[in-house]
């Protein structure tokens, strides 16, 4: 399970001496605010329920994890070992509590664009409709073909519905949502994917394939991602502006029909 920091509570720990928030979920590190550090906590092999050193992040004997206003040890150091520096405390705060207590500025969400993991019911989100009708209806604006060819993430634009929804609005929110998710996402590079993929089973929508949506007030955005080394990965973009106005002008269809057949 993954903590939302700004709207979960946490509990109050101590660590080295300073004050941290403490959970036993997973923390993407996507979300931790500027100037702050995330680590998590790791048993060892003789105690593996008690928080023997703290790493950047670790997959092997991970107890919780920790949120801290202050770094906790040094950049270059791999691990730091907790001994008795460690106590968890029973009170639980949120992170602008724990701000208001420590008199700290409180922090914002550093996303603009935040990624779930697709459901099973969502996969036709993440494929092209097979007829215009559909594509209209669904207000496609287009799909981006993706791949990380020679290290570097290469791109291919393919317009939907004759192009005629690709305004200027939407390419510059396109831009900014590539541009995020090339700095803290799935985006950033071919292993970077591959860890968001095995990290959210849950939004497998096809073998090898994980669907990511994020969504604006305008738009959503449907990315497909792949373990498979050299596959694309596909960006299929949505107005959703347009795809009410197809919703309301299908129900006015559909009303007037029902009411010549009165």
């Amino acid at each position: 399970m993954r903590c939302n920091i700004y709207k979960e509570q946490l509990r109050s720990a101590e660590l080295f001496g300073k004050p941290v928030l403490y959970t036993e979920k997973q923390v993407q590190r996507e979300s931790v605010p500027e100037d702050w550090h995330c680590y998590d906590l790791s048993g060892s092999g003789r105690d593996p329920d008690k928080p023997s050193a703290l790493e950047d992040k670790t997959a092997w004997n991970r107890i919780a994890t920790v949120l801290s206003p202050v770094p906790l040890k040094r950049e270059t150091t791999l691990t730091r070992q907790i001994k008795n520096s460690f106590s968890l405390h029973e009170e639980l705060l949120d992170l602008a509590g724990f701000c208001e207590k420590h008199h700290l500025e409180s922090p914002s969400d550093p996303r603009k664009f935040i990624l779930r993991p697709a459901s099973s019911k969502e996969a036709g989100l993440f494929y092209s409709q097979m007829e215009p009708e559909e594509d209209a209806a669904a207000g496609t604006i287009g799909h981006v073909r993706l791949d990380f060819g020679n290290g570097r993430l290469h791109h291919s634009w393919w317009p939907h519905n004759d192009n005629r929804f690709n305004t200027p609005e939407f390419k510059a929110a396109l831009q900014e949502f590539v541009d995020e998710l090339r700095v803290r996402g799935p985006l950033q590079s071919d292993a970077a994917m591959r860890r968001w993929c095995y990290g959210y089973p849950e939004g497998e929508i096809a073998r090898e394939q994980v669907g990511f949506i994020a969504e604006t007030e305008d738009y959503r955005f449907c990315l497909r991602c792949t373990t498979m080394t050299g596959d694309y990965s596909y960006l299929y973009c949505y107005d959703l502006n347009q795809q009410s106005l197809e919703m309301d002008a299908q129900a006015t269809e559909e009303g007037m029909t029902m009411g010549g057949m009165s």
